[in-house]
C-alpha cells in the first residue's frame, strides 16, 4: 500500500520531468523558446540585420527579443541574466561585463579600424597632405563620444574654439552622425564600417590623420549560455554576417 501510494505521487512528477527535458533540449536546438540579443550601436549598423534574418530563417520557432542599448547597458544586463547573447565593440563590452562578472565568455567576430572621415567636397578633403592637429580641430567633430582613443588624437591642452569643436556633436545614434557627414557639416569620428558605404557612394572619404587604431567587433556569453549548440549557431552565423 506505501508503494501504491508513492507510485501514485511520484509518476506524474516524472512525467513533467520528461517534458521538461524534452523542452530544454527543443529550446537547446533553436526549435522554441526565446533568444534574447543585445546589440550596441556599431553591431546595429555591421550585423544585426543579417543575424535576425538568417536566425528567423533557420529557427522559425524561435521568439527573438533584441535589445537596442550602449555596450555599459548591454554588459550590465547580460551579467544580470537578462540577456542571452551580446554584441559590441571589444573594448567597451568586454571590459565592462568583467568588471561585474570575470565569468563572461568573448568571441572576435571581425576587425575595423577608427577613422576620421569627412564630406568630398569638405575643405579638409581638398588638403592633399597629412593632416595636422590644428586642421582637423579648425571644423566641428561628430563622434560617439569623447572616448580615450579620439582624445589622444589632439594635443593636451586645446584653445577654446578647438575644445568647443572637439565636442561639437556626440550622439549614441549612428544614422545621425552619417548624416552630418554626408551634408558636410563637421567631420565624423567612429568606426569605418559606419562610413562604409558613404564612401563607395561618394559620400564620404578617409582622412589621413592620427593613428589608424584597430578594434574587434564581438559577441560576448555567460560560461552556461556556451553550452547551448543554439549559441555556437547564432556566434557562427554573427561571423559570417
Amino acid at each position: 500500500a506505501y508503494a501504491e501510494y508513492i507510485v501514485s505521487r511520484v509518476a506524474p512528477a516524472l512525467e513533467r520531468m520528461d517534458a521538461v527535458a524534452i523542452e530544454v533540449l527543443q529550446m537547446a536546438r533553436g526549435e522554441a523558446g526565446r533568444l534574447r540579443i543585445g546589440a550596441a550601436p556599431l553591431a546595429r549598423v555591421t550585423i544585426l540585420d543579417d543575424v535576425y534574418l538568417e536566425v528567423s530563417r533557420r529557427f522559425p520557432n524561435l521568439r527573438v527579443q533584441v535589445s537596442l542599448d550602449p555596450a555599459e547597458a548591454l554588459a550590465q544586463k547580460l551579467v544580470a541574466r537578462q540577456l542571452d547573447i551580446a554584441f559590441a565593440s571589444s573594448d567597451i563590452l568586454t571590459s565592462e561585463a568583467l568588471r561585474h562578472d570575470h565569468e563572461a565568455r568573448a568571441t572576435s567576430l571581425f576587425a575595423y579600424e577608427t577613422r576620421f572621415h569627412a564630406h568630398p567636397d569638405h575643405p579638409i578633403a581638398a588638403l592633399k597632405r597629412d593632416l595636422t592637429a590644428d586642421d582637423v580641430l579648425a571644423y566641428p567633430i561628430a563622434s560617439l563620444s569623447i572616448s580615450r582613443t579620439l582624445r589622444e588624437s589632439f594635443p593636451i591642452s586645446l584653445t577654446d574654439s578647438q575644445n568647443g569643436h572637439l565636442r561639437a556633436l556626440q550622439t549614441g545614434d549612428y544614422g545621425l552622425l552619417r548624416r552630418v557627414v554626408a551634408d558636410g557639416r563637421a567631420i565624423g569620428f567612429g568606426p569605418a564600417p559606419l562610413f562604409e558605404r558613404d564612401g563607395r557612394e561618394g559620400r564620404s572619404v578617409a582622412l589621413r590623420f592620427g593613428a589608424v587604431r584597430e578594434r574587434r567587433g564581438i559577441a560576448l556569453v555567460m560560461p552556461e549560455y556556451l553550452q547551448s549548440p543554439l549559441s555556437r549557431q547564432v556566434i557562427e552565423i554573427a561571423g559570417q554576417a
